[in-house]
């Protein structure tokens, strides 16, 4: 089974509502979908893949069981806190 996107809890973009009330928008990554900043805007960099503990490809990392790794286009990799975001796994 693969991760195919990750969604943040507790964590987001809060926007203008009605009545200056703030309304909380998730941060989502998704598998072959692009980033998104924190203003909502799409950036030049695509997630390609999602692992969780340690699936980090075999780097000199030390053993994470509570982390998220965002592999992306820009060869970077984004690691996440597994505690504040919820994974949706596919086969």
């Amino acid at each position: 089974m693969k991760i195919v996107s990750l969604q943040s809890v507790g964590l987001g973009t809060v926007f203008p509502g009605v009545n200056y009330e703030g309304i909380n928008e998730p941060y989502v990554l998704k598998v072959s979908e692009k980033i998104k900043d924190g203003r909502g805007e799409e950036l030049d960099v695509t997630v390609t893949e999602i692992g969780f503990g340690d699936m980090y490809h075999g780097m000199e990392m030390p053993k994470q069981d509570n982390t998220y790794f965002v592999y992306t286009s820009d060869g970077h990799i984004r690691v996440l806190p597994a505690d504040k975001y919820i994974a949706e796994w596919s086969e």
